[in-house]
């Protein structure tokens, strides 16, 4: 399969612009290695995940990985015949392969990671999770704790996409949608339950909370003064939360962050730009204020004006205009330190709440293993009564034997066959003095006390 690296520069994980204050977010879990067969359904021990992030390779790399059709590769993964479910999660700052094989056998295992290393030239060092370590990854991955923006909640949707295509193609309908599943359910939780997602996760959120604290309709327009990294995360958030023509004013062409119906002015044509427009963004790296007054005379009404730029692009006397309303880029990082320490203080009782999310999936998953065995004991004994049965009709069919003596031989014969091989299982267990074995057959047949072996 050709492979042609994709850029994304909408949709992805939110950039983070306040790394300087998200210094201290908890470190990413890691695998817990082998687990012991007893304390893990088989179904969850056939999983293996293989993840290069942001946290744990270079961006350059992450960006060399990601590729055009990621379900194309989920189904290449998924053509080994040791491959039985296969899910690719791929952002700017993530690629992960999520896989289920026929058995948990080590084997297998490295099967899958060679297929998923053939597919997308993994590094060598990839970090990989198996077991139930791949349910709570997920979780943690879809909560937004493992993201550079602490609970930034546009990964859930990518987790919902990339399951849901899965799905689709008919690549994850087994262990593996299930704990798809049971990670959007506890994403959806730890943000319902807890300040994981609370305020603005970024520069560009916090300036559209200050927009829509000053507007009192959602804006038509917004005007964007420079082109840079700030300029694009302020594109980004306004487009993802109103539906509004965006415009850019900046000294060279930036098409790329307007919206389709936007209009890139040059710095000269700002007077011209500003009229009209709801709602003023200013982001440059300029030595002097670019909004002057005669610029903000020209806006209406009360127009907010955000100033991001260091120094500032805004004008003391544009400032002290009636026309607009300022908010400084210190005040921003007021409201996003602030939003990134509640984040910070959740993160625990977001753990919780994933950890019982896991919890839980593996009960079902035990139950689910108890369900197949209950399915085949009942087709068996239904097969076990209906030759019986069969056999009784026919006696009777006959008319020489006795009806009742028919009945007798019938309960008999069913009682033998189906009690007849645990039987000869639990004579074996007493000559073993396998006691584990003759306690489970009291239970499941619910017997009263008696001599003990």
């Amino acid at each position: 399969m050709t492979r042609e690296p994709l850029t994304r520069p909408n949709g992805s994980e939110e950039r983070n612009d306040l790394s300087a204050l998200m210094t201290d977010e908890p470190p990413v879990q890691q695998a817990t290695g082998e687990e012991a067969e007893r304390e893990v359904p088989r179904s969850l021990r056939r999983l293996t995940c293989l993840s290069v992030t942001h946290d744990t390779h270079s961006m350059d790399l992450v960006g060399e990985l990601t590729f055009e059709d990621d379900l194309d590769v989920a189904r290449e993964i998924h053509s080994n015949d040791r491959v039985t479910e296969a899910m690719v999660l791929s952002t700017c700052k993530r690629l992960e392969v999520y896989v289920s094989t026929r058995t948990p056998e080590p084997d297998d295992r490295e099967t899958a990671i060679g297929a998923i290393t053939e597919a997308l030239a993994f590094p060598p060092d990839a970090k990989s999770y198996s077991g139930r370590d791949v349910a709570t990854h997920l979780a943690r991955v879809t909560a937004g704790i493992e993201s550079t923006v602490l609970g930034e909640d546009e990964i859930a949707g990518q987790v919902s996409d990339a399951l849901a295509a899965a799905k689709e193609a008919e690549l994850a309908t087994g262990v593996l949608g299930r704990v798809g599943n049971a990670a959007l359910r506890a994403g959806r939780k730890c943000r319902a339950e807890t300040a994981i997602n609370e305020g603005p996760a970024g520069y560009g959120s916090a300036v559209c909370r200050a927009l829509a604290d000053e507007l009192a309709d959602p804006p038509e327009r917004v005007l964007i003064v420079g082109a840079g990294e700030m300029a694009s995360a302020v594109s980004q958030a306004v487009q993802c939360r109103w539906d509004a023509r965006v415009d850019v004013a900046n000294r060279s062409p930036a098409q790329d962050l307007t919206t389709t119906d936007g209009v890139w002015w040059t710095l000269d044509e700002l007077g011209a730009a500003v009229d009209g427009a709801d709602a003023i963004v200013t982001a440059t790296d300029a030595d002097c204020p670019l909004f002057e007054r005669s610029h903000a005379s020209r806006c209406e009404g009360t127009a907010p004006v955000v100033d991001m730029a260091t120094p500032p692009d805004v004008s003391a006397s544009a400032r002290d205009h009636p026309a607009v309303a300022v908010t400084e880029l210190s005040d921003l990082a007021t409201v996003v330190r602030s939003a990134a320490d509640r984040r910070r203080a959740a993160v625990k009782e977001a753990e919780s709440v994933i950890t019982e999310a896991v919890d839980r999936l593996v009960v079902r998953e035990r139950e689910s293993q108890a369900e197949s065995v209950i399915r085949e004991l009942h087709q068996e004994a239904a097969e076990i009564r209906a030759a019986e049965l069969e056999r009784a009709k026919e006696r009777l069919a006959d008319g020489e034997a006795d009806p009742e003596e028919v009945l007798e031989d019938f309960a008999s014969a069913l009682a033998g066959r189906l009690l007849g091989p645990p039987t000869d299982e639990l004579r074996t267990a007493a000559r073993e003095r396998d006691e584990t074995a003759l306690r489970a057959a009291r239970r499941l047949f619910d017997l009263e006390g008696g001599e003990q072996p």
